[in-house]
């Protein structure tokens, strides 16, 4: 059983996210001890004390514990370490060790299936006292990316050891050692932490400080070097949620840090960095049409995340096509499916919606008596073709009706639509278990300025956009909730209004999800496809010749207000370098 409530906060340098995860029967005879994530955030391993049993969870959202789900996979280490407190898994989900203060061992372990727990094997044992300058009682292992260098912490003081052969602790020389209470800061007398962590790129050290119930971080001005940190902050207080936790797990950009609860029934409470949230802050700028795909009013447009295929809709016929350059409609293709009354109804379909996973299509069907939803699963994800119609679910979404826009949250646990007879002057909240339809439940309904045929939100749910439709000077205003994702307690807060060719007779709009475009489709005989971008004055950026980008593609400019991080590196003293964005999927610190 999962119990997810969304209503806690917390003042600290990562403020609580409100989320949690409460797993009452799914573990037995352990408490969580430790965890760690996969690379893509798609897959958790959590160790238990008690039973030292490893367990796989799956997340549909990468990095979403609301997403979270028990894989039905678990490992029992108990007979190799009886009492099993830390875990670490090597990036490529192959390599796997635990560390125990109850038998001073650290036991090595290999996936024959990355990340699968249900094929570990253990490998070898080593004694704690057996290391150089030896150890006792190391609750807590972590290593570098590359496993060149590996840390062991017991309550008191850090240490770590260099690896002549990479995860091979047979080969492993004495570095150095910190105490903890030689970290300065707001809380002293450091003395009892129970995990450590180190950020993706080795200059900040985590760890979890029980007595104090907070996970503290230090700045290494030397990645990798615990020696080169002096003061300690207060990271994460978890006091108001749990009063007893002994590990947590760092996210891949430590953007987001899950504490473990040891007193909860093993509960994990989600924390995030503070910061600004992806907002719009200007009128959008005219980057675009095409007028090549099938004539008629565009109601309801949506793109695959990675921008590579669009959908929209003409009266009851839902269209779908390829982008051989994404995100570029200048390169949409005849399309390559149609379906006429997807939904069930022969009424025009006015907005649609996928899955996160692309596996089931949602549509709200415009009608002046009523509103429904329909829900379609696909066998294939983002093929319109492959729709399973026998299961399709159908769904009245009394009291709204005359409903045009339709928006999911990316857990699939908030639905909206915007309706309300002729007015269109409403935006209607519902709750249902996660992507599924026939659980829908009614919430209520917050009052927008009219005819707002397309919504949108921001990704943390705190700001809502509406699309208004207009013979001239179309606008797109920004709402903020007072509590995310609820629009009973909106206000609006600023109005974008469009000047610029293009912008009358819109009939939907598609915002990006990082909010740094925006797609319209045009109504009547226009019919044309519309992009538009955020940036006050858009710009690209000239790079050089010499710069060889390590995915082939140089990383386009940030929106306005934020910033991208980009590494260089050379082998050749400058002649040439490779480049490459720390948000890319290809990003390996290791390069550097």
């Amino acid at each position: 059983e999962i119990d997810i409530a969304d209503n806690w906060t917390d003042p600290s340098d990562f403020s609580y996210a409100g989320n949690y995860v409460r797993f009452y029967n799914t573990v037995s005879g352990g408490a969580f001890q430790s965890a760690h994530f996969s690379p893509d955030g798609k897959t958790l391993l959590i160790l238990t004390s008690g039973n030292s049993v490893i367990y796989q969870f799956d997340l549909r959202i990468p990095w979403d514990i609301d997403s979270m789900i028990f894989a039905n996979k678990l490992f029992s280490i108990q007979l190799i370490q009886n009492v099993a407190e830390g875990l670490y898994v090597s990036p490529d989900g192959v390599r796997l060790f635990t560390t125990g203060a109850n038998d001073d061992q650290i036991e090595y372990f290999k996936m024959s299936t990355p990340w699968d727990i249900t094929t570990l094997a253990h490998i070898s044992s080593t004694n704690h006292g057996a290391l150089p300058s030896g150890a006792v009682n190391q609750t807590s292992i972590w290593f570098t990316p590359d496993g060149s260098r590996m840390f062991l912490s017991d309550l008191a003081n850090i240490r770590w050891w260099n690896l002549a052969t990479s995860w091979d602790i047979s080969t492993a020389t004495y570095v150095s050692a910190k105490s903890y209470s030689q970290y300065t800061g707001e809380i002293g007398g450091l003395g009892n932490v129970t995990e450590i962590a180190f950020s993706n790129r080795g200059d900040k050290l985590y760890f979890l400080e029980t007595d104090a119930d907070t996970v503290l971080s230090v700045e290494l001005s030397t990645p990798w070097d615990p020696s080169t940190g002096t003061n300690a902050v207060a990271t994460v207080k978890h006091a108001s949620q749990s009063s007893v936790s002994y590990g947590f797990a760092l996210s891949r950009d430590s953007d987001k840090i899950f504490l473990l609860s040891n007193a909860d029934n093993n509960t994990i409470f989600e924390y995030e960095i503070g910061g600004v949230e992806d907002t719009i802050i200007a009128a959008p700028a005219f980057a675009g049409f095409t007028d090549s795909q099938p004539t008629g009013t565009k109601a309801g447009i949506f793109f695959k995340p990675d921008g590579s295929r669009v959908w929209y809709n003409i009266g009851t016929t839902t269209y779908q096509a390829d982008l051989t350059t994404p995100w570029d409609i200048q390169t949409i293709q005849t399309p390559s499916y149609s379906v006429a009354q997807i939904s069930g109804y022969s009424n025009n379909v006015t907005g649609i919606f996928f899955s996160s996973d692309g596996y089931k299509f949602y549509t709200v069907t415009n009608s002046s008596s009523a509103g429904f939803i329909s829900e379609v699963p696909l066998a294939e994800p983002w093929d319109l073709s492959t729709a399973i119609i026998a299961n399709r679910v159908i769904k009245g979404i009394a009291p709204a009706t005359y409903t045009f826009g339709l928006h999911i949250d990316q857990t699939g646990t908030k639905l909206f639509v915007s309706g309300n007879w002729s007015q269109v002057d409403r935006v209607h909240s519902y709750t249902m278990e996660p992507w599924d339809l026939s659980t829908l439940v009614y919430v209520g309904y917050g009052v927008v300025v009219s005819n707002a045929f397309s919504i949108g939100f921001n990704a943390a749910g705190t700001e809502l956009y509406t699309y208004s439709y207009s013979t001239s000077n179309s606008s797109i205003r920004k709402y903020t909730l007072s509590t995310p994702w609820d629009t009973r307690v909106l206000t609006l807060t600023a109005t974008y209004t469009n000047t610029y060719i293009y912008q009358q007779y819109i009939q939907s709009a598609y915002f990006k999800s990082d909010l740094s475009e925006v797609y319209f489709g045009r109504s009547s005989a226009y019919g044309a496809i519309v992009k538009n971008i955020f940036y006050e004055n858009p710009y690209t950026i000239q790079w050089p010749d010499s710069v060889n980008w390590a995915n082939g593609t140089a990383p386009e400019a940030p929106k306005l207000n934020h910033s991208s991080v980009i590494d260089f590196y050379t082998t050749d003293g400058g002649t040439t370098y490779s480049g490459i964005e720390r948000v890319s999927s290809a990003y390996n610190p290791n390069n550097f």
